[in-house]
């Protein structure tokens, strides 16, 4: 099931940075009465909106991708699948949030996200 919504999820992110594109194209080359500036400045704003929302589906994509039954981390420890949890990093976009898998050993507390290390500047933690 959670591929199913996976899918529709990375569906409707996709399609809405089609409509956020085409609405920029159309704002940018629309004539107004407005400043060249405040035209630049609306434009770079809605770029890196489309652009978080892209990065956004990608690791989404990854994610749904992203489901062993265990994994061993940098300690040496053999970690058991344990849920999809939320993920926030800072990009050049702004804030993103994405679902990875987490990894957990009974008993110790602390998870590891494979995915983490690589993508959030060597953070592997759920925190």
């Amino acid at each position: 099931m959670r591929s199913v919504n996976t899918v529709l999820g990375l569906d409707q992110k996709k399609e809405k940075c089609r409509r956020r594109f085409e609405e920029l194209l159309a704002e940018a080359t629309e004539p107004k009465a407005e400043t060249l500036d405040a035209v630049e400045r609306r434009t770079f704003m809605g770029l890196m909106e489309v652009g978080r929302l892209l990065l956004e589906a990608r690791l989404e994509g990854e994610a749904a991708r992203d489901e062993a039954s265990e994994v061993v981390d940098p300690r040496g420890r053999k970690l058991a699948y344990h849920s999809h949890k939320p993920v926030s990093c800072r990009s050049v976009f702004g804030e993103i949030e994405v679902e990875r898998a987490y990894y957990r050993e009974n008993g110790c507390g602390e998870g590891f996200c494979v995915e983490c290390r690589a993508l959030y500047h060597g953070r592997s933690r759920i925190e």
